[in-house]
């Protein structure tokens, strides 16, 4: 549809569409759009998203496309800007500019070549698919399955314009006998495949998934294909528990990266560069974490509801618990290695935190406001419930350690013991 955009006190003639796959985008009388300007642009791209912000978490999205970009991942622009649609109140929306001609010129990547997104459309079938009933995630719909699923965005020149024989190519592979990483690695770039692998592991996410949010291209130099981030977080509404409990191993949830991920090397190059990451941003992360949150707060309060605010409130809480998760699991725990504290005795561990209640046998309780200024690791043989309505105060970089059973029974809160000193962790080990 033909309509003009204002931006300051020019007007721009543009064409506008509905956008997204799924219904969330545009079932709602709010609706994510598609932009693209006919003439001239005020920007560096011509073409661009506006999203529904709850889709891509808020401002979390702004600050994975950071992390992304400080892991030399190639990334698009994008912010968080109000738009009034005739006359309307102003509607909070998530830009970013698509994956188009301009971009791959702006990052010096050799244009056009092959782009593809890789998306199970639950509207798409294939042969595999006949006389079968199509739910959403059902284990027959991964990506791998058909190379039908790979759906391409732009063309190399060099090849004809029907030719899919590179996506054929890494189809096979995929679906050998034996898949291998260095069967992958001639196919995908190995430098980006640990920079985006690294990424992923760093968010606790595992959008970049066997069923969709794929985007890659060809890079003509490197002969290889190379992913692009694109739609990087989860969802804000898992509860800090969630997030604690969140098993480092999030390459189960992609073929590809689990493959990459039995290679012993491809692996220690991974978290190395984990690390290397960590030691360098994991500070100003959380610092631009938390303003982001704030701003956020001040900002944009139209649209944010009383569970709105409480999702953003807690989803700052559980970064933060991810952030310290990856940050410790690389550092200083190996899931296999025991802490100090974490093999005393029943009488020694009921001495040493005084906070707890103790029940009966090796159960205890933590009910009320109890204040932790070191770490509490709970041994194999001890079982420790928090109680609903209970507030844990933990010092700074003071962490939950559990060899033996932890349970949140709802309703309980995790504090700092001060304001502006992050906590440490809450680390479940061997469950």
């Amino acid at each position: 549809v033909s309509a003009k955009l204002k931006i300051g006190d020019k007007k721009y003639k543009v064409k506008i569409r509905y956008r997204g796959d799924l219904a969330t985008h545009w079932r709602y009388e709010k609706k994510s759009i598609g932009i693209e300007f006919v003439d001239d642009s005020p920007f560096s791209f011509d073409e661009f998203a506006l999203i529904i912000p709850e889709d891509r978490n808020y401002y979390a999205e702004l600050f994975s496309m950071k992390t992304a970009a400080q892991f030399s991942l190639k990334t698009p622009k994008n912010a968080l800007i109000p738009l009034i649609v005739n006359g309307e109140a102003p509607k909070l929306y998530f830009m970013t500019e698509t994956y188009k001609e301009p971009f791959f010129i702006k990052n010096k990547i050799a244009y056009p070549t092959d782009v593809y997104d890789g998306d199970v459309n639950l509207y798409k079938r294939t042969k595999e698919h006949e006389g079968k009933e199509l739910e959403l995630y059902d284990l027959f719909m991964e990506l791998f399955i058909s190379p039908a699923y790979f759906t391409k965005k732009a063309d190399d020149p060099v090849l004809p314009e029907d030719d899919y024989s590179r996506i054929y190519n890494f189809w096979k592979v995929m679906n050998a006998s034996v898949p291998g990483a260095e069967e992958i690695f001639a196919i995908f770039d190995r430098e980006n495949l640990l920079k985006i692998n690294a990424f992923n592991a760093l968010q606790f996410s595992t959008h970049l998934d066997r069923f969709h949010n794929w985007k890659f291209y060809f890079d003509k130099q490197k002969d290889r294909f190379v992913f692009l981030p694109w739609d990087t977080t989860d969802d804000i509404k898992k509860d800090i528990k969630t997030y604690s409990d969140f098993h480092y191993d999030i390459n189960l949830w992609n073929k590809l990266f689990y493959i990459l991920n039995q290679d012993e090397q491809y692996n220690r190059d991974m978290r190395n560069l984990l690390n290397n990451y960590l030691d360098k941003y994991y500070k100003n992360d959380l610092n631009y974490l938390e303003k982001l949150t704030q701003d956020f707060k001040e900002q944009y309060k139209l649209e944010v509801d009383k569970g709105t605010a409480f999702a953003l409130s807690s989803h700052f809480e559980a970064m933060n618990i991810a952030y310290r998760k990856a940050y410790d699991l690389n550092r200083d725990y190996s899931l296999d290695r025991s802490f100090p504290g974490s093999q005393i005795s029943l009488e020694e561990f009921q001495e040493k935190y005084s906070q707890l209640t103790h029940e009966d046998g090796n159960n205890f309780e933590i009910s009320g406001s109890k204040t932790f200024e070191e770490d509490l690791i709970i041994p194999e043989n001890i079982q420790v419930n928090v109680l609903p309505g209970s507030t844990l105060y933990l010092g700074e970089e003071v962490s939950i350690i559990s060899h033996g059973k932890l349970d949140f029974l709802g309703g309980a809160n995790i504090k700092p013991a001060k304001a502006a000193t992050p906590w440490g962790v809450i680390l479940y080990v061997g469950e």
